[in-house]
């Protein structure tokens, strides 16, 4: 019992040293990935499922974030509103304008950081009525959110955003109206 207990310790500094080894490898690995265009690519990847590591008797749990309670919906550099543009652009929309519109699909993401929302997966904007044309001039080519909110229980996935105001002018403006709903497409990772 003396042996196993002299040698415990031993075997547990070795071991912690070993995954701090790893730790140390990951942040690396970590800040090499964040230096890289594939930064975003990589992130989504491993963001969509965390597996439980100590899960002895079924090989790892599949843990989806999920909201709470109601969370403020936000952009990041990552959200690509280039495609809105683009997407605003194909419906002849212009600085200026303001539009209530639905778009379809957005993704968004639970994370620790809270709700984000992406245009990448957006393939239309449908126009519901034009409040104010715009004036002929370029779309802005950065985008910011107000208002928008997701309701609680909701999960990652592809939504269509249906009954939004849109606005062009200085940033392309998505803005909650009191019709504003998140209809869920499809889960954005299938659970295997």
């Amino acid at each position: 019992m003396g042996a196993l207990n002299a040698a415990g310790p031993a075997n547990c500094m070795s071991f912690s040293k070993r995954g701090m080894d790893k730790y140390d490898s990951s942040i690396q690995l970590q800040f090499r990935l964040r230096s890289s265009k594939f930064h975003s690519h990589f992130k989504a990847a491993c963001m969509k499922k965390l597996f439980s590591a100590f899960d002895l008797f079924g090989g790892g749990k599949v843990y989806e974030p999920s909201v709470p309670s109601e969370s403020p919906v936000t952009v990041t550099s990552f959200s690509q509103p280039h495609v809105l543009q683009t997407r605003m652009k194909e419906e002849k929309l212009s600085h200026g304008g303001t539009v209530k519109a639905s778009l379809s699909p957005v993704r968004l993401d639970m994370d620790h950081d809270g709700v984000v929302m992406y245009f990448c997966p957006m393939q239309s904007v449908q126009i519901l009525e034009v409040i104010a044309e715009g004036d002929g001039g370029n779309i802005p080519a950065q985008a910011r959110i107000e208002g928008l909110s997701i309701p609680a229980g909701y999960k990652s996935g592809l939504y269509e955003l249906e009954n939004i105001e849109l606005t062009s002018n200085g940033t392309i403006l998505v803005k909650a109206t009191e019709k504003t709903r998140w209809n869920l497409i499809e889960r954005a990772v299938p659970i295997d």
